[in-house]
């Protein structure tokens, strides 16, 4: 018997059938969707960690519409794996390249122990970098000044620095608004200025990768996980380099810490490829987690000094005709030897990292100013002297940096608390200034710049931190209980080795070695080609 069937009912059925389709469909999805998230994840995760970046078509995000889109391109058509290097740098205005950040002449007709060829990258990995600086800073707006070779512009010069007391030769100085953050830039310039650098990467050595990954790390401009998808670009240039798949040195600037080489913006060093690279940063890393897992993946470093305000023009003998460079030019000044200062205990400190140390020494200090050295002092006695200051600082203000280095130089000891990382670019500050630099020691290591060439213990104090935070020491005290021969000798110790700590003014002139911390750098070079067993014998 066939029941009637209205209209009513017939849609009741068909409703119910279609309910069941989409449950089960709905069903279907979530199952398939929770395995399909987990191999997303997978891929995004291990895909720049293991080079597998090939497997996900990764478009550029919208925010870099303006900012190279086409690096995301195949090699051929973008055209970022060309290693043309015949071409001089330019960087359209943002950096003043004159004539000498350049050396005249072909360096590869000059004789070398090695030879380095730097890469020529697109712009993407340096010089866009530091208009992305200068545009959309985290942080410091205008306070980031690269012209002149990367060290900025002049703010004074000291003259006649007699560098050791058994020779007859004065050094002159040139003191600049050099930010702490701008080793990548230097470090790139003194590079291609080099006599190691060679144009034919057949002859090379070592390869230099100029990317600014520590001016990346700055920059506000970008979106979260930029970091990632320029460090996937990174090795996929690479790796497309035969020198470097044939296993040859290449070598890094990081103008940060190490330990901001594992940050979420950065996550360098969790890279498949990070160890087939050498990183120059300014601190080693600190925390004993992170130093185990470069000691098990065999990650290369080694620590350069942060860029001082202080650097090198040129040295001059006495007993010659020789005309001082720094007695062509006005704004000039001379640093005070040891006998002449008038401050015992410097302590130049800004407000910005107050840690339990950094506020245990500031209650210590009874004279507290912002005051230049001259405005300060001609308020007193003449001949007046201090036995404690504590200048207040604001990072990245020309006339702060005018007024700290004129304090420096008229110091005998300087503080150097640790803040967020165990040093600090004052560390370098100082020793360029002739201030005896005093260390404070807690549970992380201070490893300072190429600690197996200078003796650091020859010219610092280092006091136990946990002696000042529980108030059993006096920095007054401990530091005059030091003999004043003690004090010369320390001072004279810094002078021997004060060159090879900053970052010489280039010139153009063409020299057959660097007289500064390149020097160094390129020995710790040499020593890992020599390791590695590849350096070609040179006729």
């Amino acid at each position: 018997m066939l029941f009637p069937v209205n209209a009513m009912m017939l849609d009741g059925i068909i409703g119910n059938f279609q309910d069941g389709i989409w449950k089960s469909v709905k069903r279907i999805l979530i199952a398939l969707m929770i395995p399909a998230s987990f191999v997303l994840i997978f891929l995004l995760y291990y895909g720049s960690r293991y080079g597998l970046s090939s497997l996900l078509d990764i478009s550029l995000p919208a925010y870099f519409k303006d900012y190279k889109e086409e690096t995301m391109q195949s090699p051929v058509e973008s055209g970022i794996y060309k290693t043309i290097t015949s071409e001089k740098i330019k960087f359209d205005g943002l950096f003043d390249s004159g004539k000498e950040c350049f050396l005249s002449i072909d360096p590869s007709s000059m004789k070398a122990p090695f030879k380095i060829y730097v890469y020529d990258m697109t712009s993407f990995f340096n010089r866009d970098q530091v208009e992305c600086l200068y545009k959309y800073p985290r942080q410091y707006q205008g306070c980031y000044k690269f012209s002149d070779c990367g060290m900025g512009p002049e703010i004074y010069r000291i003259n006649g620095v007699k560098m050791d007391i058994n020779q007859d030769q004065l050094c002159d100085f040139s003191v600049r608004e050099t930010h702490m953050f701008s080793l990548e830039v230097i470090i790139h310039y003194k590079l291609l200025s080099s006599p190691y650098r060679t144009l034919k990467p057949e002859e090379a050595d070592a390869f230099y990768v100029p990317v600014y990954f520590g001016l990346h790390y700055m920059c506000d401009y970008y979106p979260q996980g930029s970091g990632t998808w320029m460090l996937q670009h990174l090795f996929s240039f690479l790796t497309h380099q035969p020198y470097f798949n044939k296993g040859l040195l290449h070598f890094t600037t990081f103008g940060r810490t190490l330990h901001d080489l594992h940050s979420d913006v950065i996550p360098v060093i969790q890279n498949y490829h990070a160890n087939s690279l050498v990183f120059m940063s300014i601190e080693d890393e600190f925390e004993p987690n992170w130093i185990d897992f470069i000691k098990i993946h065999d990650i290369r470093s080694f620590t350069l000094p942060y860029p001082s305000y202080v650097h090198l023009i040129s040295c001059y003998s006495t007993n010659s005709n020789q005309t001082s460079f720094n007695q062509r030019n006005d704004t000039t000044s001379r640093i005070n030897r040891g006998t002449e200062r008038n401050v015992f205990v410097l302590l130049a400190m800004g407000q910005r990292e107050l840690t339990p140390l950094r506020e245990r020494l500031e209650s210590q200090f009874r004279i507290q100013t912002d005051e230049s050295h001259e405005e300060y002092f001609n308020k007193r006695p003449v001949g007046a002297k201090e036995d404690m200051v504590l200048l207040h600082t604001n990072p990245c203000v020309e006339p702060v940096i005018h007024i700290t280095t004129r304090w420096l130089t008229n110091s005998v000891f300087c503080l150097q608390p640790g803040g967020l990382t165990p040093s600090r670019k004052s560390v370098y500050d100082s020793i360029q200034s002739g201030c005896i630099p005093v260390l404070f020691k807690d549970s992380r290591p201070i490893i300072l710049a190429f600690p197996d060439k200078i003796p650091y213990k020859d010219f610092t104090v280092t006091i136990p931190e946990e002696h000042v935070v529980t108030n059993t020491t006096s920095v007054l005290s401990y530091l005059k209980a030091i003999s004043r021969t003690r004090i010369v000798q320390m001072q004279l110790n810094m002078r021997r080795v004060q060159k090879f700590l900053q970052y010489s003014v280039m010139d153009g002139v063409v020299r057959t070695e660097h007289d500064d911390a390149v020097k160094l750098i390129l020995e710790e070079i040499g020593y890992i080609l020599t390791i590695n067993n590849v350096t070609r014998n040179k006729q």
